[in-house]
């Protein structure tokens, strides 16, 4: 910051509680599997709580191989993680989403869809740094906490107070 006179993106995978406010964050490592799709909602949300707001996992899994299917599927995901990107180690088949012709016209239309929200993350995050306690995304029972059907829930999720994501989790699936 001293050099440039600009804040510096930093991104880790090893930060504390409270890092938030000076680096984003990604989950790791993960498997290109639908499990790992799934568990990275719970991590997002966690580390979320944990004031680390800028947050996302690789999406379409960074090790193994990913199926045309579960790389449509993640973007699909991945397009509302705060901080959203794809990646894959270097001993995998390429995963660029324009390798398949429908996850192209999926992440074409999904990611138009992301950038039309931009303003929505750019406020959400911006009110998260200022330090007023609010976070990106949020858990359902966030919002809806006297409702015991929403304790449970963690295959779907909120960004911000309004904006529900459920994506399809399971391979194989049309709906949620």
């Amino acid at each position: 910051e001293k050099v440039r006179g600009e804040r510096a993106l930093l991104i880790s995978r090893s930060t504390f509680s409270g890092s938030g406010s000076r680096t984003a964050h990604w989950t790791g490592d993960n498997w290109s599997t639908y499990r790992s799709m799934y568990t990275s909602i719970p991590d997002i949300l966690n580390l979320q709580m944990y004031g680390i707001p800028f947050v996302g996992a690789d999406i379409c899994g960074f090790s193994w191989n990913t199926t045309e299917e579960l790389c449509l599927r993640w973007i699909q995901l991945g397009a509302f993680y705060p901080f959203s990107r794809n990646h894959n180690m270097l001993d995998t088949i390429p995963q660029e989403l324009y390798r398949w012709k429908k996850v192209a016209e999926i992440s074409k239309f999904i990611l138009n869809l992301r950038y039309s929200i931009l303003p929505l993350y750019y406020t959400l995050l911006w009110e998260a740094h200022v330090g007023t306690g609010a976070m990106v995304l949020h858990p359902m029972y966030f919002e809806f906490g006297g409702d015991s059907n929403c304790w449970e829930i963690d295959k779907q999720f909120l960004v911000g107070k309004g904006l529900l994501v459920s994506p399809v989790l399971d391979q194989g699936a049309t709906k949620v």
